[in-house]
């Protein structure tokens, strides 16, 4: 363990718990690696143990290490190894989004700027005005220079993103001289009612708090957490006392700041403080804790009712959970890892990716034939989409504009001018739109669901999901506006695509036997169970699909419209909720009644296509003041069978 004299780092000789929690990481977006990586290696020493490069994005993880120690070569199974041990205490994550270094005005938000939250990173050096004024020489902005301000011998300097260093003399507020390199000593986030947070730290993710300072002239307390060793521990000074306070400026760890202002617990028009991670203010990304089992942790904080951003089992990174601490703040769970994990880890990374290869290369040369470029637009599908977009009597334009798309073979991402019409999203390599820029597109006839992507799978934000029977689209706009704005009118041009050949009403009143039997059936919905409603449900869907196999499609489109249609009371006799049978109806039913009890669920039966094969809802659910929304699908082949069935809530 690195220490100077007060406590050590927080490596393998001091981890909290049977899990061994530390303290592992803080992660931060940047902009461009070239300018970043340089600065921090340039002042703060820091060292680069290893860098992943993915398609989309690349991450590098950077460390101050002690004396005499070494790391291995970056991108190396032993840098992954190195990595994985978490013996160097804590890492600064730097993020790099691929492509935000060519774009002039693309920037990350600090924190400091309204929406806070996230406030700095923080060195000790040992001598601050030295040190500052080489940076300030250099030309390094600094929003605090020491000697402004309130305390006059800390300096802010800014990184290249904007981010804020907090610079402070090892030893502060002594006349001692304590030399050595800098140290990476704290992150500090913002918080609205400082005991929960000290709470959630210490009692879930077991750091301890070493030192508070309170600045009763500036109204403001300042809380610093850090895993400790159970060494330390048993001398550990008490917080808010001078031993605690010299020990804590002598840390060579890494600590979480937790940066109270007064009366914001109790302020009812503080809305709170911003996590970093939603558009348009994405920055700071997340503290990291690193444990020996990560689905036991897990376990252990969902018995202490902790929230989750992603469980291990969401996504595709099973290795990983982000769970969220009282202000909303992000704190990923990471695994620690032996040598032979890690290098059995590698071993099985490297055959799937041989195999990944070879199925994208052969998925590849099979759309190569049909398709345009790497796009999707077979023969057929393009004289639709150039008819609908320049042939005779062009439809008008509903929405335009540039999106990047994900392409169908080996999935890299290519910026498109996308045209949406009343029958058609069409891409094209530019704006200009000529026959021969047409790059592909699909008719919204065979849309079955557009929705926003979940961001841990495709690893972008603002991503657009359209799904088709064949395939999902994702298509990334340049914000959670466009997005937004995007999927509203697809959503609106799709649904008037897809009226009902003959409303309910009508089919009903042609069939007063089949009218009656549903009455039947709904009278065995009132209730006060769940197992009563449930019974209900199964009865109306069994009745569709006697409909469906009959072949009768008027009887079965009555049928499947009443039988998706299936409401619930509470024990008082007032409507608990209506929601969507069929396939998919009972997880929808445990699921909202797990999540929300008592509430209401409103259906809009959106229609039929035109060849009676598919069908449409929309759906609203609204508890406790909230309200989501989603939509639902259901597809049949020719005979009547289902093919594909779709219930998402947004």
């Amino acid at each position: 363990s690195v220490r100077v004299e007060g406590l050590g780092a927080s490596t393998m000789a001091a981890m909290a718990g049977s899990l061994r929690w530390s303290f592992n990481q803080t992660m931060l977006r940047i902009k461009d690696p070239l300018k970043s990586i340089p600065f921090y290696e340039k002042w703060f020493g820091m060292t680069v143990i290893q860098k992943k490069v993915y398609s989309d994005f690349s991450l590098f993880f950077l460390v101050t290490l002690g004396e005499g120690v070494t790391a291995p070569e970056p991108g190396t199974p032993e840098a992954e190894i190195f990595l994985k041990s978490g013996d160097y205490g804590c890492c600064l994550e730097l993020t790099h989004n691929h492509g935000t270094e060519n774009q002039a005005d693309f920037s990350y938000h600090n924190g400091n700027e309204e929406p806070r939250g996230f406030g700095h990173i923080g060195f000790l050096v040992e001598d601050v005005n030295a040190f500052c004024g080489g940076m300030i020489e250099s030309g390094v902005p600094f929003p605090k220079k020491p000697g402004e301000g309130g305390i006059k011998d800390i300096g802010f300097a800014a990184d290249p993103d904007g981010y804020w260093i907090e610079i402070i003399k090892r030893g502060w507020q002594t006349d001692e001289s304590l030399p050595g390199p800098p140290s990476f000593q704290q992150t500090m986030i913002r918080v609205k009612d400082l005991e929960k947070s000290v709470a959630f730290y210490r009692d879930v993710c077991h750091m301890t708090e070493i030192d508070r300072l309170e600045f009763p002239e500036w109204k403001f307390t300042l809380s610093f957490m850090a895993t400790v060793s159970d060494e330390d521990l048993a001398t550990l000074p008490k917080p808010g006392t001078e031993e605690a306070t010299k020990s804590l400026w002598r840390y060579r760890g890494t600590c979480i700041e937790l940066t109270y202002n007064h009366g914001t617990e109790s302020d009812p028009e503080f809305s709170g403080y911003h996590s970093g991670n939603v558009e348009p203010h994405r920055g700071f990304g997340h503290v990291a804790l690193m444990v020996d089992d990560l689905q036991a942790a897990c376990d252990e904080m969902e018995k202490k009712e902790v929230k989750f951003q992603k469980k291990p089992s969401d996504g595709k990174m099973k290795t990983i959970a982000f769970a969220l601490d009282p202000d909303g703040y992000w704190v990923e769970i990471v695994t620690r890892k032996t040598e032979e994990q890690v290098r059995a880890s590698l071993a099985e990374s490297a055959a799937q990716a041989e195999v990944d290869k070879a199925a994208a290369e052969k998925a590849a040369a099979e759309t190569a034939s049909t398709q345009q470029d790497d796009e999707d637009g077979g023969e057929a599908l393009t004289r639709r989409l150039t008819n609908a977009m320049s042939g005779a009597g062009p439809e008008a334009d509903l929405h335009t504009g540039f999106m990047l798309k994900e392409g169908g073979g080996f999935k890299s991402w290519k910026k498109r001018y996308f045209v949406l019409t009343s029958s058609a999203v069409a891409y094209y390599s530019d704006q200009t739109r000529t026959k021969s820029q047409l790059k592909g597109g699909l008719l919204l006839e065979h849309i079955s669901v557009v929705k926003q992507a979940e961001s841990f799978d495709t690893k972008k934000p603002n991503v657009i999901a359209i799904e088709t029977k064949e395939r999902r689209y994702l298509f990334q706009a340049p914000s959670e506006a466009d997005r937004d704005l995007w999927i509203k009118k697809i959503n609106s041009a799709w649904r008037k695509l897809v009226p009902a050949t003959k409303s309910v009403g009508e089919l009903i009143k042609e069939n007063e036997a089949l009218k009656e039997e549903l009455a039947a059936i709904k009278s065995t919905l009132g209730g006060n169970s769940a197992a009563e409603a449930e019974s209900g449900a199964t009865a109306a869907w069994g009745k569709y699909v006697e409909a469906v196999e009959a072949k009768s499609a008027e009887r079965a489109a009555a049928c499947f419209a009443e039988a998706a249609v299936v409401t619930v009371w509470d024990h008082s006799g007032k409507e608990a909720a209506t929601f969507n049978g069929g396939s998919g109806a009972q997880t929808f039913f445990d699921a909202y009644f797990a999540k929300v009890g008592d509430g209401a669920v409103k259906t809009n039966h959106l229609g039929w296509d035109s060849t009676m094969t598919r069908a449409f809802w929309a759906f609203e659910a609204t508890a406790d003041g909230t309200s989501s929304s989603g939509t639902a699908t259901i597809a049949f082949d020719a005979a009547g069978k289902i093919v594909a069935a779709n219930l998402s809530m947004a």
